[in-house]
This record gives C-alpha cells, structure tokens and sequence, in this order.
C-alpha cells in the first residue's frame, strides 16, 4: 500500500503501532463507514472521509480489500490469497496481517475479533 498525493496531503504507512499479536484466522475486518473505495486500472484508490487523505492499493492489495469488503475473515482472506498467489504460507500470513494492521491504523478498517 503506498501514498496518493490527493485533495488533502498523502500519507505513508504505518501510521501508528502495528500490533500483530491480537489478529488471528477468526479476526474480521471491516471497512470503515467513511472510507471511499474506487477501482483504477486494476488497483484500488481509498478516500478517508474524516481526514481527506488518499491512500492507494495495489493489484494484490485490490485483492485483499474486495475479499475484506465482502466480509471475509482473516483466515479465508489468507486462504483465497494463497491459492492465487505463489508465495509461502508464512510469508503471506505475516504480510497480510501487516498490511491489516496498517489499514486498522489508519482508522480505514476496524477488526472484529473472532470466537
């Protein structure tokens, strides 16, 4: 994920503290009522309504914020990833649970736990 210049100034990630121990296969995210998504040449441009920031996603990342908005949670998210993309089990739970607290840090998703 990777900063626009937008209306309001870009921003890089990670905005705050990442805390990857609380996430698990049950944890599910969930976009947050005033983020904005819209699909460009196969990535993904999200607006914050409350900031004005824009933040950009890449094809994978496009990926993840389809299967997120479609209510997904972590453990299927990491399920779909892997059997479309070439890449360790271990390799994409950590990049995937990184890019979920930098979305969760941004205030653009929120993390239900799981049961």
């Amino acid at each position: 994920m990777t900063s626009l210049p937008g209306k309001g100034a870009g921003a890089s990630l990670p905005c705050l503290s990442v805390d990857l121990v609380s996430l698990s296969r049950s944890s599910r995210p969930v976009v947050a009522p005033e983020v904005v998504a819209a699909e460009v040449d196969g990535d993904t441009v999200l607006l914050d309504g409350r900031s004005g920031l824009y933040y950009a996603l890449n094809q994978v990342g496009t990926r993840l914020w389809t299967l997120i908005a479609e209510g997904a949670a972590l453990g299927e998210i990491h399920d779909v990833l892997l059997a479309e993309y070439d890449v360790p089990t271990q390799v994409l739970w950590a990049d995937l649970t990184t890019l979920i607290c930098d979305l969760r840090d941004c205030r653009l998703v929120t993390i239900e736990t799981g049961t």
